[in-house]
């Protein structure tokens, strides 16, 4: 898709934790992903399928023995600066994913508003970005995915992760057409 390694920050992660196929849509990326530890750190939950029961603890910790995804921490001055700088505005997750991201040249899967925004005010190095729907899009053309398999995944995103691209995303229309369906 890009060729770069990618940073998973934690509402990105959460989405494809959602679905059950999160591992698969990683390797359809075929390069390095990484969650920061402040991300790998925090519990995550869905929503169950059953809306009477309660939400589900989900962890990235399925991901890790495949060696797609690793945990990766700041390991320079400068990262650790970048951080802090970072944190001012943004949460731990998305701070830290963006440091390593700048300092590192690595793009950075994140659905925030306000971290795609910061990101993409960065000067030289830029952050390259990627959503949630590109790399759920990426995945259903490369796998060649059945519409069934797909209308799958994008409700347990909607259902479980309660997440909808937003109206600016251009994989929108591509994403309600496939969730219905049609």
């Amino acid at each position: 898709m890009l060729g770069l390694p990618v940073i998973l920050d934690t509402s990105v992660a959460l989405n494809l934790l959602a679905t059950g196929a999160g591992l698969s849509m990683l390797d359809s990326l075929e390069v390095q992903c990484f969650v920061c530890s402040a991300v790998a750190d925090e519990t995550m939950y869905v929503r169950s399928d059953d809306p009477r029961q309660p939400r589900e603890a989900v962890s990235i910790d399925l991901w890790l023995p495949s060696g797609t995804v690793q945990v990766v921490n700041p390991d320079s001055a400068l990262e650790e600066e970048l951080y802090v700088q970072f944190a001012a505005d943004l949460d731990d997750g998305e701070a830290m994913s963006l440091s390593i991201c700048r300092s590192r040249g690595y793009a950075l899967a994140t659905d925030d508003r306000k971290a795609r925004r910061i990101a993409g005010g960065l000067d030289s190095p830029r952050v390259p970005l990627l959503s949630t729907s590109q790399i759920v899009h990426h995945w259903a053309v490369r796998t060649d995915a059945a519409p069934g398999e797909l209308k799958r995944v994008l409700s347990a995103i909607e259902l479980r992760a309660r997440f909808v691209p937003p109206h600016d995303d251009p994989l929108r229309a591509w994403w309600m057409r496939n969730r219905a369906g049609a």
